[in-house]
């Protein structure tokens, strides 16, 4: 049985979400997996980051007024690189940082989706992640973010191997073809998603009694702000 315990946004229980120690954490406590968010500037740079805006997890570099309350995807990579910092003094990561910090861990990598991925992203990915197919995951709230990766399959057969998961609230039925990431599990919900034949993963999970109850269920997927009492729990089943 797997027992997969999945970083949510790296280690953020002890260091800020989305950043490259929140990352690198993570894959120094051996987490079986880390999910981390994408999302796209004007000019097409995929950001290693949650939220529409800045404000929340960023601030200004000294002596420059970072576009805090703009949306990312009104703004330059260049002005961002330029001005901006997140809250921990880091640099905002890009997606190529990410790739290239994680290139020799062995765990699961959960790449949400916030946006459409451009072309590049998807070429960075396919060419980062190849030979990586089982150990990697596309995630998202929008069918047609997943259904772009899966048209390049002719292009590139890594996206035709890759699980995708459409992120739902509890539907089992949800997400035609694909797997679910859901948030929530009801009585018969495991039932009926095993009897599609759909890979199923639960976010977010941070209390034990679930934790405990979803590894007797046997889910393969916990994403979880708290990732080492997760991997301690799972040694127990």
């Amino acid at each position: 049985m797997a027992k997969n315990c999945i970083a949510h946004r790296g280690d953020n229980e002890n260091f800020l979400e989305n950043s490259r120690a929140s990352i690198k954490a993570a894959m120094e406590l051996s987490a079986h997996g880390i999910e981390f968010d994408l999302r796209h500037t004007k000019d097409g740079v995929a950001l290693v980051f949650h939220d529409k805006k800045l404000k929340r997890v960023a601030k200004s570099r000294p002596g420059f007024s970072c576009p805090l309350k703009k949306k990312i995807k009104k703004v330059n990579f260049s002005e961002i690189e330029e001005k901006c910092l997140l809250e921990n003094g880091e640099t905002i990561p890009t997606l190529e940082d990410i790739l290239i910090l994680t290139e020799a861990y062995d765990g699961h990598l959960f790449i949400e989706l916030k946006d459409m991925p451009s072309m590049e992203t998807l070429d960075l990915i396919a060419r980062a992640r190849s030979g990586k197919e089982d150990k990697t995951r596309f995630i998202s709230f929008k069918r047609r973010y997943l259904k772009k990766a899966y048209k390049l399959k002719d292009k590139y057969p890594l996206y035709g191997e890759i699980r995708m998961l459409n992120i739902n609230v509890f539907s089992p039925f949800a997400g035609r073809g694909l797997g679910l990431d859901v948030s929530y599990f009801g009585k018969h919900f495991l039932f009926w998603a095993k009897w599609w034949k759909k890979e199923i993963g639960i976010w977010t999970v941070d209390k034990l009694s679930v934790m405990k109850k979803l590894f007797k269920k046997k889910v393969p997927f916990i994403t979880t702000n708290r990732v080492t009492a997760c991997m301690e729990l799972s040694t127990r089943y």
